[in-house]
Parts: structure tokens; C-alpha cells; sequence
């Protein structure tokens, strides 16, 4: 099973797991990377998200990053994982969610995108900072999505501009991204 905690003083999160569990993540996040592929974005801000998502998981798994060594019962196993940052986290996991209407998905890629949004939300509220309170508010809700293909080619989030999240005011940065492509922002037309 995959389990998620905060590390560096609440500034990352680190997800980890059997290998077999991250296999199964980066499967699911490959169903939705094909997806954005399919639809002609393949250099888009959302398909360099998922892909460098991906990647951290397929090191996980493959061996290339550390690994935490864990007991379970009697046997010793060895659970694998990687760090990412907030931003990181939370708009791949709302990306998921927001494409599993336009792909094909199985029982095991919903419950990939409903734990890592659990996991995300228990170690959201771990956290003592106020910015990170307003985060949960987002956790499992979907964007704001007229038209797939347009949102895809408008979502700007590099992964560049998200990895340097070891300021203070990350979490500030984090609900900045998250304003922008959540209902609850949209101006009303009166």
C-alpha cells in the first residue's frame, strides 16, 4: 500500500510503497499522460508535469532513489519512494482526477487517484502552517473544465517553475496555482 508523509519541515511531500504499488501509480499516470498525448499536447506544461511525475516514480521503483527499509510482521521489506513538492503533488493528483471522464481507467487507477488524495489530505493536515489549511480545501476537487482539449492547452505549471519549493512561502505558491484553475475563483456574470 502506498503511504505518503511530509518531510523537510513540511516542505515536501515523500510517497512511498512496494514497488508493485508504485507500478500500479505509474501505470494510471501513464493512462492519463497518453491521454494528453492523444489529444496533440505532447509538449504541453501538463504533459512535462506527468512526465517528470512519472519519472520520480519509475526511480522509485526501479531502484534509482534511496529506499526506506520497513518491518512488516516478521518479514523485513523494502518500500520504495521519492520526494516531490506540493505544487507537484496536488496538480498531478487534480490533473488525474479531472481526466479519468476522458480516458479509459480500471478499479485499481481510480483507487490510485483516491488514495493519493487521501494520503495528500492526512499529510496536509499534519502540517501546523496556516497556508497549508487552505490547500485541503482542494484536495479531490476537480478544475474548472469546459472543454478538455483548451484546458490542457492553456494549464501552465512548469515543472521548472515548481521544483524550487524550499522557501518559507511555498504553501502561498501552491494556493496561487491552485486559485487560478479551481471553480470557486471564476468571476459570476451578473
Amino acid at each position: 500500500m502506498l503511504k505518503g508523509c511530509v518531510i523537510e519541515n513540511g516542505l515536501w511531500f515523500r510517497l512511498s510503497g512496494d514497488p508493485s504499488d508504485l507500478i500500479a501509480l505509474h501505470d494510471t499516470v501513464r493512462k492519463i499522460q497518453a491521454l494528453v498525448i492523444e489529444y496533440g499536447f505532447h509538449d504541453s506544461d501538463t504533459s512535462n508535469l506527468l512526465v517528470d511525475f512519472m519519472e520520480k516514480i519509475e526511480h522509485a521503483y526501479s531502484g534509482k532513489t534511496e529506499s526506506v527499509k520497513e518491518s512488516v510482521s516478521v518479514d523485513k521489506r523494502t518500500y520504495c519512494g521519492f520526494s516531490c513538492t506540493w505544487i507537484e503533488l496536488l496538480i498531478c493528483s487534480n490533473l488525474m482526477r479531472l481526466m479519468l471522464d476522458y480516458t479509459i481507467m480500471d478499479e485499481l487507477d481510480d483507487i490510485n487517484v483516491q488514495l493519493l488524495e487521501y494520503l495528500t489530505c492526512k499529510a496536509i493536515s499534519d502540517i501546523d502552517k496556516k497556508e497549508a489549511s487552505g490547500i485541503s480545501q482542494y484536495i479531490g476537487k476537480r478544475f474548472v473544465c469546459l472543454d478538455i482539449k483548451r484546458f490542457i492547452a492553456e494549464f501552465s505549471c512548469s515543472p521548472a517553475a515548481i521544483k524550487s519549493d524550499d522557501d518559507p512561502d511555498s504553501f502561498r505558491d501552491v494556493l496561487q496555482y491552485l486559485n487560478l484553475y479551481f471553480e470557486d475563483n471564476i468571476p459570476s456574470i451578473n
